[in-house]
């Protein structure tokens, strides 16, 4: 019986660093396939913060027809709300669709299930809209500007990640619950959440002390251009953490 327990005893490191190692390959599985198997992309997300907006076939049709985008997707994925939980379904046609109960809607990459090429979030009365497309394009005004009819934006970025489940999306457009509720409201008075490599900026953005210190100093940035209100304010990848030091002291920073 000794000898048994010793050998039993003796086992018991080895189970241990096995145990071990399979609980890191678990952990870190996800992370390793994404950076194995995915590239970084750049995503456009807009938001704003009317209560009244709906998904429409409009905004996707816009969205599809883009020139640069000249998307004919052939499965549209819905998300709706039903008493105290979520259905979600496909449609061939997102006319086929109830649009006016959907809580999200987006059209996924055939290449890349994971990873949706646009995804609109249609906010509830304390939170916000939210429009996020995967974005291989430098006409980012020009963007803006085509869908001032289908979606307004109070505010937008640019933001780069690897996947669509990335942090940077997930913690970007989802924001912790202040940001979607009180706090949100505070973009619209001009007010800033963070600092990002493109930043669309509305009226109640530009404010003199802003824009003067972009245009006295060159780690600021620069405004890129101006479309119908909003001002595309350019910051260097290596200069983002100083950008948004610069914003906090100024007050600028939710």
């Amino acid at each position: 019986m000794k000898k048994k327990a010793k050998k039993e005893a003796n086992k018991n490191p080895f189970r241990i660093i096995i145990g071990v190692i399979l609980l890191i390959k678990w952990i870190c599985f996800d992370w390793i396939i994404e950076r194995l198997f995915s590239k970084r992309s750049k995503y456009l997300i807009l938001k704003n913060f009317d209560k009244s907006f709906e998904i429409s076939i409009d905004l996707f049709n816009e969205i599809c027809s883009y020139p640069t985008i000249a998307l004919k997707p052939h499965r549209y994925h819905c998300h709706t709300k039903i008493y105290y939980g979520y259905k979600r379904f496909a449609a061939k046609s997102i006319s086929k669709a109830n649009l006016k109960s959907m809580v999200g809607a987006w059209i996924e990459n055939p290449n890349d299930p994971w990873n949706p090429l646009i995804d609109i979030f249609n906010g509830a009365p304390s939170t916000y809209n939210r429009l996020t497309i995967r974005f291989e394009d430098s006409e980012i005004p020009k963007f803006v500007n085509y869908l001032k009819n289908t979606f307004i934006a109070d505010y937008g970025y640019v933001c780069e990640a690897r996947s669509y489940q990335s942090k940077c999306i997930w913690n970007t457009s989802r924001g912790s619950s202040a940001w979607q509720t009180g706090d949100s409201k505070k973009v619209c008075e001009g007010f800033l959440k963070d600092v990002y490599t493109v930043n669309i900026l509305n009226s109640a953005h530009v404010q003199d002390s802003l824009i003067n210190k972009i245009k006295e100093d060159e780690r600021m940035g620069k405004i890129d251009s101006s479309v119908d209100g909003y001002i595309i304010w350019n910051v260097d990848p290596s200069n983002i953490r100083y950008a948004r030091r610069v914003c906090k002291k100024m007050g600028l920073l939710i």
